[in-house]
């Protein structure tokens, strides 16, 4: 059996975007060499798009011996590449098919590597998978298809969550969350679509409508006099786009919308890049108006040298430091430390995932400034979201005051 073995690096089109198109050429020939020294005799491979490449392998032999194959691509694609000062990681995913089963063409086989390639981006990045047919056979291009039809259909929908003033308990901000009101599978989680396009032009697309639909909505509880701000979260490809700060703030004056009530949020991950890039598109957001949140803070590698560099307005402490904070010591520790190292950099601090009134408690008495979580609210819809509103109230605003105050 011929096996044909679809590559996609994992990374590339971030490391492309913020270190510019030489260092992803560069990785691009690296890549090919990495894979010329991996190939067994009589193996052919091509690159077939941007950052993908098709390995064919005429002599594949049995199933472990193309799995042990797959496991040592993986692997090599993983070690870092350096060159001049620059050290990247990039990692990749991969597809395999064999050829033939049944009456098969070239393109039924690409197709068959292209959906493995897919199943194997739903695990996480760095994997394999081999294609079977209880799996199915949509492509990852499929899949990106229907998302951008449904972009473009209007079946994507808002849920607002609430953040809590932790001293009080007003609800001054929320926070836009996308789902996908799927004709057939029903509302869709964030999850269950994002990872598919966050590597492409389908990524910047959603933002955009998210952006627009925020600001919307926006307009319309400025007529109930409700002043309220909200928080919409950016993606890394969306972010580095071409003058995406000039696109933004177009969005929302057309809306008519004060930009200084739209705060973006931005990962850890994409904040903590060390290039320049980043740090000139968050000063051209915060000069035309936008507040900048730094999202997810202590998930993954928080550089303290580089925070000084990214000048966001606020820091939103991730769930996984939350859900420790009250029984363990030196995460406790932690979290008042980023609160009295963000007073110091003047930043508004906001503790998400809050699901119990001690943890919320103790978040107010480190100095936290506003709360998020299911304790408070869970997402909801615009019409929801105006009822919760009315029907909280002053009375239930004192109420929760209260059950604060008595875990403390």
């Amino acid at each position: 059996a011929v096996a044909f073995i679809m590559i996609d690096l994992d990374r590339f089109k971030q490391i492309n975007d913020s270190r510019g198109h030489s260092a992803g050429d560069r990785m691009l020939v690296e890549t090919a060499q990495r894979l010329a020294l991996n190939l067994p005799a009589g193996a052919l491979i091509a690159r077939v798009g941007g950052d993908e490449f098709v390995l064919v392998l005429p002599q594949a032999g049995n199933l472990k011996n193309r799995e042990r194959f797959a496991e040592e691509l993986t692997k090599c694609l993983l070690e870092p590449y350096a060159f001049d000062d620059l050290h990247l990681n990039a990692g990749a995913s991969i597809g395999c098919a064999s050829f033939p089963e049944g009456n098969d063409t070239i393109e039924a086989v690409m197709h068959r590597a292209d959906a493995a390639l897919y199943h194997a981006k739903a695990r996480g990045k760095g994997q394999y998978c081999f294609y079977a047919p209880e799996k199915g056979v949509r492509s990852i291009i499929e899949i990106r298809r229907e998302i951008a039809a449904a972009i473009a259909g209007n079946q994507m929908v808002l849920h607002y969550q609430p953040k809590i003033d932790a001293q009080s308990g007003a609800v001054n901000s929320v926070e836009a969350l996308v789902r996908w009101q799927h004709p057939v599978l029903g509302l869709q989680s964030p999850i269950a679509f994002i990872p598919h396009i966050e590597d492409s032009d389908e990524i910047c697309a959603l933002g955009e409508w998210v952006l627009r639909r925020a600001a919307e909505d926006l307009a319309q509880w400025q007529t109930l006099g409700r002043p309220l701000s909200i928080a919409v979260n950016i993606g890394a490809r969306h972010l580095t786009s071409e003058y995406f700060p000039e696109r933004a703030l177009d969005i929302v004056s057309k809306v008519g919308i004060d930009p200084r009530l739209i705060e973006l949020e931005i990962t850890e991950e994409i904040a903590m890049r060390e290039d320049d890039k980043t740090c000139d598109i968050i000063d051209t957001l915060k000069s035309n108006g936008f507040s900048v949140a730094l999202d997810d803070y202590g998930r993954g590698y928080s550089n303290l040298s580089r925070l000084a560099e990214v000048k966001v307005d606020v820091i939103k402490i991730d769930r996984s430091l939350i859900i420790n904070v009250e029984n363990h010591e030196r995460t406790r520790k932690i979290v008042a430390a980023t609160i009295a190292m963000a007073d110091a950099l003047d930043c508004r601090v906001v503790a998400e995932g809050i699901e119990e009134a001690s943890h919320a408690a103790l978040l107010r008495k480190l100095g936290c400034h506003e709360l998020q979580g299911f304790f408070f609210a869970k997402p909801m819809t615009l019409e929801n979201l105006n009822i919760w509103m009315v029907a909280r109230g002053a009375n239930v605003v004192g109420a929760l005051q209260q059950q604060i105050s008595t875990s403390l």
